[in-house]
């Protein structure tokens, strides 16, 4: 049975200070677990490549950059690269071929 009251308008909103403040992190003081990050910079800047490495550290649970991170499956949605770069830059990052790291590009198809 679902007793939750849907918001009427914003004055319902609960007040941010009232809101628990504990920050439970994926990267430590980088990343929060439950969060959205955004990347953005010139093209060839690199963004893909820190993309990939924090994916590998996370589905692995190593740290990142002297950061520890918290283990997780990780998906990596992949709309710029082709397969073969994404094969590469996985090689190059030595992440092992596991079932932590999936990734989805415009190479899969609908069957």
């Amino acid at each position: 049975m679902n007793t939750h009251t849907p918001l009427q308008n914003w004055r319902q909103l609960p007040s941010i200070w009232d809101i628990a403040d504990e920050i439970a992190w994926l990267v430590d003081g980088l990343i929060p677990q439950g969060g959205f990050t955004i990347w953005s910079a010139d093209s060839g800047t690199g963004k893909s490549w820190l993309a990939y490495a924090i994916a590998g550290a996370v589905s692995q649970g190593i740290p990142l950059i002297g950061k520890k991170t918290t283990q997780r499956r990780v998906l990596y949605v992949d709309g710029e690269n082709p397969a073969a770069i994404v094969k590469r830059n996985l090689s190059d990052l030595a992440i092992p071929r596991t079932g932590q790291v999936q990734v989805w590009g415009g190479w899969v198809r609908d069957a």
